[in-house]
């Protein structure tokens, strides 16, 4: 993908000029980042396929859903994430949407915190080893590089 990024990079700044957009925009910074992921994600595919088959097939099927309200008619908890799992996972990203936020607003959440009573502070510590500790995977059996390269 860097290199196909570096061979169209002539062609893609003429073609924005053409369409009078500028390339530090924040609609097209954010079009990158939407680029960026998909690339990625289908990349990934081809990682976790057991072959190469495999992974066509799951293109073909992504590509020719047929179900468009997967989100709505519950038939997305047939996929492996029940509905209470799933609703971690909203607030786990609500968390990091909000961690976002307060670092792009210049707000430290660590100095914001500082500022609190002891109890209000250890409250909130208590809260985040629970939640990873109930939440999250760690242990002498985790291995990041493991999963990353899982099945590669």
């Amino acid at each position: 993908f860097q290199v196909i990024g570096e061979a169209t990079l002539t062609l893609r700044l003429r073609i924005l000029g053409l369409l009078g957009l500028h390339p530090d925009s924040a609609g097209h910074k954010l079009f990158r980042v939407a680029v960026t992921f998909g690339l990625f994600t289908f990349a990934m595919i081809f990682f976790r396929a057991p072959g190469t088959m495999d992974a066509v097939s799951i293109i073909q099927n992504a590509l020719g859903a047929q179900n468009l309200w997967i989100f709505t008619d519950g038939s997305l908890y047939q996929a492996g994430l029940n509905e209470q799992g799933f609703f971690i996972l909203l607030f786990s990203l609500g968390i990091l949407l909000v961690a976002d936020i307060c670092k792009y607003r210049g707000l430290s959440i660590t100095a914001l915190l500082s500022r609190q009573d002891t109890w209000f502070r250890f409250g909130v510590y208590l809260a985040a080893v629970a939640f990873v500790a109930v939440f999250g995977i760690w242990g002498a059996s985790y291995s990041d590089a493991a999963f990353i390269y899982f099945q590669f």
